[in-house]
C-alpha cells in the first residue's frame, strides 16, 4: 500500500505514519511524498508528452496545496543513459497554510464585499459561507488555463 505524506515530514513524522499503518495491519507500505505523487499524476495524465514538455536542465516547482498544508518541492530534469529522469533537489519548510485557509479567506473577502454593498449576512448564512465558497470555486479548478489577478 502507498500512503502519501508531506515532503516536509521529518523522519520522526514518517516513522509515526508508518507505525500507524502497521497498527492498522498494513505490513507492506511505501511512503510517497505528496508533491511527488502530484508530479506522477501529471506525468500519467500527459502520457509520453511530458518528455516533450520538459528538457534536461529544467527545474520544476511542484506545489501541492492540501486542506491544511502547502508542500513545495523542486524537481530537476536530468538524463541518465539517454532517458529523462526526475530528481527531487529541494523541499520547502512545513507550511501550515492550505486550501481550508484559502477558503476561509475567500469567504471573508466575499462577506466584506457584500457588507460594502449594504448586504449583511445573517449569522446562520455567515457560518455556511465557507462551504458555499468551496462549491462556487470547484468549476474554476477544472479550468486548464486559468489566469487570476487581484484588483
Amino acid at each position: 500500500m502507498t500512503i502519501t505524506v508531506p515532503a516536509s515530514f521529518d523522519p520522526a513524522a514518517r516513522d509515526l505514519t508508518a507505525e500507524a499503518a502497521r497498527n492498522l495491519g498494513i505490513e507492506h507500505l511505501t511512503l510517497l511524498e505528496e508533491p511527488q505523487a502530484a508530479l506522477y499524476n501529471w506525468i500519467e495524465k500527459t502520457g509520453d508528452d511530458w518528455r516533450n514538455q520538459l528538457s534536461v536542465g529544467d527545474v520544476v516547482l511542484v506545489v501541492d496545496v492540501g486542506g491544511g498544508t502547502t508542500d513545495l518541492s523542486l524537481v530537476a530534469v536530468t538524463e541518465e543513459e539517454g532517458n529523462l529522469t526526475l530528481d527531487r533537489v529541494a523541499v520547502g519548510e512545513h507550511i501550515l497554510l492550505g486550501g481550508d485557509n484559502m477558503d476561509l479567506a475567500l469567504a471573508y473577502r466575499l462577506k466584506m464585499k457584500l457588507a460594502q454593498e449594504g448586504k449583511d449576512l445573517q449569522l446562520g448564512r455567515s457560518k455556511r459561507l465557507p462551504t458555499r465558497v468551496v462549491t462556487l470555486k470547484k468549476p474554476f479548478l477544472k479550468t486548464k488555463n486559468l489566469s487570476l489577478c487581484q484588483s
